[in-house]
C-alpha cells in the first residue's frame, strides 16, 4: 500500500485526519532523497543535486512541525533498545506475553493455595470452636469464599 493510500476503514478516522500532514511531509521527504539518488545516478552537474539536497534539509526541518499536538504514543524503552540492537521487536513483544503468562501462573497458583489454605483453617477453627461456626463462615463468604 503506498504511503498515501489511508484503508478505506480509517479514511475518515480522527487519527486518520490527524495525521494526514505528517504523512503528507513524510511523501515529500522520501521524494526529495529520490530525487537526491536519481542526481548521484545520472551523473549530473552539481546545481541540481545543491538544490535537491536543500530541498531535502528543508523537509527534514519541516517534519516535527507537522506532528499532531496530541501525540502521545510512545513505546517501552526495551522495544526501542531491541530495534537499536537490530533485533525483531515481536520477539519482544512474545517474550513479554511468556514472562506475563509465567506471572499470571503463579499468582494463580498462590490464589489457590491461599484459598485451600483458608478453607482448611476455617473447618479447623469450627471444629475446635463450634460456637464460632456462624462468624468463620462470614469471614469465608466476605473473602470470596
Amino acid at each position: 500500500m503506498a504511503p498515501s493510500q489511508v484503508p478505506a476503514n480509517h479514511a475518515s478516522s480522527p487519527a486518520a485526519t490527524e495525521l494526514r500532514p505528517l504523512i503528507n511531509e513524510l511523501e515529500t521527504t522520501i521524494q526529495d532523497l529520490y530525487n537526491i539518488i536519481v542526481c548521484l545516478a545520472r551523473f549530473e552537474s552539481p546545481e541540481p543535486l545543491v538544490d535537491n539536497i536543500g530541498r531535502y534539509v528543508t523537509s527534514l526541518t519541516r517534519l516535527p512541525k507537522a506532528l499532531p499536538a496530541s501525540n502521545t504514543t510512545s513505546f517501552p524503552v526495551d522495544v526501542i533498545h531491541y530495534v537499536e540492537d537490530g533485533r525483531n521487536p515481536d520477539i519482544y513483544t512474545r517474550e513479554f506475553v511468556e514472562l506475563v503468562v509465567r506471572s499470571n501462573q503463579t499468582l494463580y497458583g498462590r490464589r489457590k493455595a491461599y484459598k485451600d489454605f483458608r478453607d482448611t483453617l476455617a473447618s479447623e477453627i469450627k471444629a475446635a470452636w463450634p460456637d464460632l461456626e456462624g462468624e468463620v463462615e462470614k469471614i469465608v463468604k466476605s473473602t470470596e469464599g
